[in-house]
């Protein structure tokens, strides 16, 4: 997998969805040092190759272990731990 900066992804962006079209390489682009965005090849029909997504029994078992961190979150807070939400600056 490659990694470019945002201001290399806008100076490249044609070069980079060619390596994309050739060997289907997927590019991490980072602003800050921070993965950003991750392009991604798509097949003929519009749609992200099945290997790179999550689909059948993985989405079930992703969604789940969503759930249960949810709950387990809303449990500790009904048992007495006050979360507060600070404003955005």
């Amino acid at each position: 997998m490659r990694t470019v900066g945002i201001s290399q992804a806008r100076t490249h962006l044609s070069a980079l969805i060619r390596v994309l079209e050739e060997n289907g390489e997927d590019i991490d682009i980072t602003r800050n040092g921070h993965r950003a965005v991750r392009l991604v090849r798509i097949d003929d029909e519009g749609d992200v190759p099945a290997q790179r997504s999550l689909g059948g029994d993985d989405l079930v078992a992703k969604f789940r272990e969503l759930r249960d961190a949810s709950q387990a979150s809303k449990s500790e807070n009904a048992s007495g731990i006050e979360s507060k939400k600070v404003p955005r600056r």
